[in-house]
């Protein structure tokens, strides 16, 4: 399977648990549940350094507070895997984001034709208009 293919699958396998599967901080959170895509289509966990270290959303803004929240945290983890900053409006299928909307911020994922993004209550579409920074996935 290609790579971008591979993406795509697990994608599509992610949207699916989100509608299944309940939200929970440190195990199937905004942040997690983009590295779970990763691991699958890729092999590696891009988000190791935070898991199993929190269980609530305050433990989760804890574990972020160093670098300024999960938007922070997210940049960080992209430099780690060393995936190279890219224009929001050049991203593909499997590039991740940061978006901030007023007091919301948090990761997203490029589909196919919109950003998505793990919420509460599932998952929901970010305009691309609010997606400040993206990274081109290894």
């Amino acid at each position: 399977m290609k790579k971008r293919e591979a993406l795509e699958s697990a994608i599509r396998a992610a949207v699916q648990r989100w509608v299944r599967e309940e939200f929970q901080w440190g195990r199937a959170d905004c942040l997690l549940s983009l590295a779970d895509i990763i691991l699958a289509a890729r092999g590696y966990d891009p988000a190791a350094q935070f898991r199993g270290r929190y269980k609530t959303r305050i433990g989760a803004y804890r574990i972020t507070r160093d670098f300024g929240g999960p938007a922070g945290a997210l940049a960080a983890m992209a430099y780690e895997c060393g995936w190279n900053e890219i224009d929001p409006a050049r991203a593909k299928l499997g590039d991740i984001g940061t978006f901030a909307n007023g007091p919301a911020s948090g990761g997203v994922i490029r589909d196919s034709f919109l950003w998505i993004g793990r919420t509460e209550t599932g998952f929901a579409g970010i305009p691309a208009t609010q997606v400040d920074r993206a990274w081109r996935v290894k």
